[in-house]
């Protein structure tokens, strides 16, 4: 959460000559003075994940941020048939990340979309578990006709599934977050969690690295957006072998 050291650590890259930085902003609007720096010296600046509002950055390496919030919505809208009301509570960032901004924006234009979805309340929380967990159990308390709640990462998506559990909900609340580790794989297959839609972050180091070399040696690529792939996995899919790859990496 710490944008100012991330800026001091793109500021050594600058004086240490560096030829390309390869970057995942933890602020959208905070890291443009020392980013638009790197590119003035002609450094060749690539966002992979989560980007920056200058328009000095070379490429976005990437999900598609709105449409994986819309596949988070979905998702969750899915489990339920079409004759329930879908309350939804929503645990949304503090941080000003471009990634969660656009996450919830798609989630929001989905349930707009819907006939008996509606979200009926949302609580910013820091990005942790302890944090998104009582923001979760907060929600819950106070609106208790919320049958669906939903979290834009990792650490938000952990603090749901903790609430879940703690308050015996998993069979009543359908839970709905992103990426994985052990633990929200863990939930997935217990119940406390009901959808992750996992990114594929393998691919944007990869690709990342691979285009940074590209543009050094002064190759332009195809587009300066390269969006990569995001999967909705659930109880049904999760023991698939190409979703255990995704889940799981292994040498």
């Amino acid at each position: 959460e710490d944008y100012e050291a991330q800026n001091a650590l793109i500021e050594k890259a600058v004086r240490n000559g560096a030829d390309a930085i390869v970057l995942s902003a933890i602020d959208y609007t905070r890291s443009d003075k020392s980013v638009e720096t790197a590119a003035k010296k002609g450094i060749k600046v690539i966002t992979v994940d989560s980007g920056v509002s200058s328009r000095l950055v070379d490429m976005f390496i990437g999900t598609d941020s709105l449409e994986a919030g819309r596949a988070a919505a979905k998702a969750g809208i899915d489990t339920f048939n079409s004759n329930v009301d879908i309350k939804i509570g929503l645990i949304s960032f503090l941080e000003t990340t471009a990634n969660g901004q656009q996450r919830e924006k798609g989630f929001k234009q989905a349930v707009s979309e819907s006939e008996n979805a509606e979200i009926v309340a949302s609580s910013p929380a820091e990005s942790n578990v302890e944090s998104a967990k009582q923001a979760a159990i907060k929600l819950i308390s106070e609106h208790k006709e919320i049958n669906m709640l939903a979290g834009f990462n990792e650490w938000i998506t952990l603090g749901i599934g903790e609430a879940v559990k703690e308050l015996g909900l998993s069979d009543k609340v359908c839970a709905v977050g992103f990426d994985s580790n052990i633990n929200s794989v863990s939930m997935l297959e217990t119940g406390e969690m009901d959808s992750l839609i996992v990114q594929n972050p393998f691919a944007m180091g990869y690709l990342g690295v691979k285009n940074a070399l590209e543009l050094i040696e002064g190759n332009s690529p195809e587009s300066d957006v390269l969006y990569t792939d995001t999967v909705t996995v659930n109880k049904t899919n999760m023991f698939d072998e190409d979703i255990q790859k995704l889940l799981f990496r292994f040498d």
